[in-house]
Protein backbone atom coordinates (compact mmCIF):
# COMPACT_ATOMS: atom_id res chain seq x y z
CA UNK A 1 0.00 0.00 0.00
CA UNK A 2 1.28 3.42 -0.89
CA UNK A 3 2.13 6.04 1.73
CA UNK A 4 -0.15 9.25 1.73
CA UNK A 5 2.34 12.14 0.75
CA UNK A 6 2.55 14.51 3.33
CA UNK A 7 2.37 18.57 2.94
CA UNK A 8 4.17 20.46 5.51
CA UNK A 9 2.70 24.02 6.12
CA UNK A 10 5.38 26.43 7.05
CA UNK A 11 4.76 29.95 8.67
CA UNK A 12 4.90 32.20 11.63
CA UNK A 13 2.28 33.79 13.51
CA UNK A 14 2.96 37.24 12.13
CA UNK A 15 0.07 38.66 9.38
CA UNK A 16 0.71 37.24 5.60
CA UNK A 17 3.23 34.84 7.03
CA UNK A 18 0.83 32.48 8.48
CA UNK A 19 -1.25 31.94 5.34
CA UNK A 20 -0.20 28.38 4.30
CA UNK A 21 -0.71 27.45 7.75
CA UNK A 22 -4.25 28.69 8.08
CA UNK A 23 -4.82 27.27 4.71
CA UNK A 24 -3.57 23.96 6.07
CA UNK A 25 -5.77 23.60 8.92
CA UNK A 26 -8.76 23.72 6.83
CA UNK A 27 -8.14 21.70 4.07
CA UNK A 28 -9.32 18.23 3.56
CA UNK A 29 -7.73 15.95 0.53
CA UNK A 30 -8.57 12.30 0.07
CA UNK A 31 -4.86 10.74 0.61
CA UNK A 32 -2.51 13.58 1.16
CA UNK A 33 -1.91 13.94 5.25
CA UNK A 34 -1.18 17.91 6.43
CA UNK A 35 1.55 18.85 9.03
CA UNK A 36 2.14 21.89 10.69
CA UNK A 37 6.04 22.43 10.77
CA UNK A 38 6.76 23.69 13.57
CA UNK A 39 10.71 23.79 12.83
CA UNK A 40 12.96 22.52 10.01
CA UNK A 41 13.76 19.48 11.62
CA UNK A 42 10.21 18.70 10.75
CA UNK A 43 11.12 18.38 7.59
CA UNK A 44 14.23 16.52 7.78
CA UNK A 45 11.79 13.45 9.58
CA UNK A 46 9.60 14.32 7.27
CA UNK A 47 12.00 13.70 4.08
CA UNK A 48 13.39 10.17 6.02
CA UNK A 49 9.77 8.37 6.00
CA UNK A 50 10.15 7.90 2.51
CA UNK A 51 6.71 9.69 1.37
CA UNK A 52 6.15 12.13 -1.22
CA UNK A 53 6.93 15.61 0.53
CA UNK A 54 5.07 19.30 -0.44
CA UNK A 55 6.45 21.88 1.54
CA UNK A 56 3.34 24.90 1.51
CA UNK A 57 4.57 28.18 2.06
CA UNK A 58 3.70 31.92 1.59
CA UNK A 59 6.16 32.87 -1.52
CA UNK A 60 6.46 37.01 -2.41
CA UNK A 61 6.67 37.94 -6.08
CA UNK A 62 4.44 35.45 -7.09
CA UNK A 63 1.06 36.12 -8.65
CA UNK A 64 -0.64 32.67 -8.77
CA UNK A 65 -0.29 29.46 -6.32
CA UNK A 66 3.03 27.54 -8.00
CA UNK A 67 4.54 24.13 -7.67
CA UNK A 68 8.24 24.78 -7.38
CA UNK A 69 10.85 21.93 -7.89
CA UNK A 70 12.76 22.25 -4.89
CA UNK A 71 16.06 21.50 -6.83
CA UNK A 72 15.88 24.95 -9.06
CA UNK A 73 16.22 26.60 -5.79
CA UNK A 74 19.09 29.14 -5.75
CA UNK A 75 22.03 27.84 -4.04
CA UNK A 76 23.53 30.22 -1.13
CA UNK A 77 26.74 29.92 1.24
CA UNK A 78 25.70 29.69 4.79
CA UNK A 79 27.72 32.28 6.44
CA UNK A 80 25.75 32.46 9.88
CA UNK A 81 23.09 30.35 11.56
CA UNK A 82 20.90 33.68 10.10
CA UNK A 83 21.69 31.82 6.45
CA UNK A 84 19.80 28.20 7.35
CA UNK A 85 16.35 28.52 6.80
CA UNK A 86 14.13 26.61 4.80
CA UNK A 87 16.10 26.59 1.39
CA UNK A 88 19.11 26.10 2.93
CA UNK A 89 17.18 22.40 4.57
CA UNK A 90 15.10 22.00 1.33
CA UNK A 91 19.15 21.87 -0.70
CA UNK A 92 20.40 19.63 2.05
CA UNK A 93 17.30 17.14 1.34
CA UNK A 94 17.93 17.30 -2.24
CA UNK A 95 22.40 16.52 -1.77
CA UNK A 96 21.16 13.69 0.51
CA UNK A 97 18.82 11.75 -2.08
CA UNK A 98 14.99 13.91 -0.99
CA UNK A 99 15.01 15.33 -4.66
CA UNK A 100 11.23 14.51 -5.07
CA UNK A 101 10.52 17.64 -2.58
CA UNK A 102 8.57 20.13 -4.13
CA UNK A 103 7.13 23.48 -2.80
CA UNK A 104 3.39 24.57 -3.14
CA UNK A 105 4.21 28.58 -3.17
CA UNK A 106 1.04 30.97 -2.33
CA UNK A 107 1.44 34.20 -3.45
CA UNK A 108 1.66 36.93 -0.06
CA UNK A 109 -1.54 38.01 0.49
CA UNK A 110 -3.68 36.11 -1.27
CA UNK A 111 -7.24 35.27 0.09
CA UNK A 112 -7.10 32.11 2.41
CA UNK A 113 -10.30 30.61 0.91
CA UNK A 114 -9.39 31.10 -2.61
CA UNK A 115 -6.03 29.10 -1.69
CA UNK A 116 -7.56 26.68 0.10
CA UNK A 117 -9.65 25.89 -2.99
CA UNK A 118 -6.39 25.99 -5.80
CA UNK A 119 -4.09 24.11 -3.29
CA UNK A 120 -6.87 21.05 -3.19
CA UNK A 121 -6.68 21.12 -6.83
CA UNK A 122 -3.32 21.28 -7.40
CA UNK A 123 -3.16 18.32 -4.87
CA UNK A 124 -6.18 16.67 -6.21
CA UNK A 125 -3.93 16.06 -9.25
CA UNK A 126 -0.38 15.03 -8.28
CA UNK A 127 -0.72 13.83 -5.29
Amino acid sequence: MEKKPIVLAFGTRTPGDSLALDVARGLKVDGVEFREARSLDDALDAAGEERKLFIMDVVKGIKRIELIDAGLLRRRRVFSLHDLDVGFFLQLLSATGGTGVKIIGIPWGMDRDGARKEVAKLLEKIA
